[in-house]
């Protein structure tokens, strides 16, 4: 490692493009981890609405979402969201309420979404590293290497489901100048 005029280190000759890490570097002090957790993530949506009439509405949301952190065959998962709403106060035999009730709308929803917030280390029998407490014959505290921690085979994405009812009511609508 290259020690820069102003006593810090060349960092730059230690860094990979492909996996990120400053793994087993030396210098002073010694750099003695590495980080295998990096993750990443990607999604895909699409979304249609339609409206017949300003009265009867619907929508449909389609997510498709990736992420490292689960064994290939788990990466990836659709989610699917469903909405409708009708506007009642457009329909013909709500004129009679127009004064005082300027807005009516019942609506409803379904949806599901993926949670992927566990650790990106359950797939991967990562070992632990640092420096011990011992101290060896010339001075220094000794790198150690623990021993891999155990799998988790059955963690997958966790799926939650949301269900929605609404009314929207707007009263006494003003009429600007």
């Amino acid at each position: 490692m290259q020690l820069l005029p102003n006593g810090n280190h060349n960092i730059n000759q230690l860094t990979d493009i492909k996996n990120p890490q400053f793994n087993f570097a030396v210098g002073a002090p010694p750099i003695v981890f590495g980080d295998k957790t990096w993750e990443s993530q990607l999604g895909y949506f699409g979304r249609i609405n339609y409206a017949f009439r300003n009265k009867y509405l619907a929508e449909a949301n389609l997510r498709y979402d990736g992420s490292s952190k689960f064994s290939s065959d788990l990466w990836w998962r659709w989610y699917p969201s469903f909405s409708a709403g009708w506007v009642i106060s457009e329909e013909k035999f709500m004129d009679w309420g127009k004064p005082v009730l300027s807005f009516l709308k019942v609506r409803g929803s379904w949806g599901s979404i993926g949670d992927q917030t566990v650790p990106n280390t359950f797939y991967l029998p990562l070992m632990s590293s640092g420096l011990s407490t011992w101290i060896g014959g010339n001075g220094q505290k000794l790198p150690f290497v623990g021993t891999p921690q155990a799998i988790v085979q059955n963690i997958t994405w966790q799926d939650i489901e949301t269900k929605n009812l609404g009314i929207d009511i707007g009263l006494l609508k003003i009429k600007s100048i």
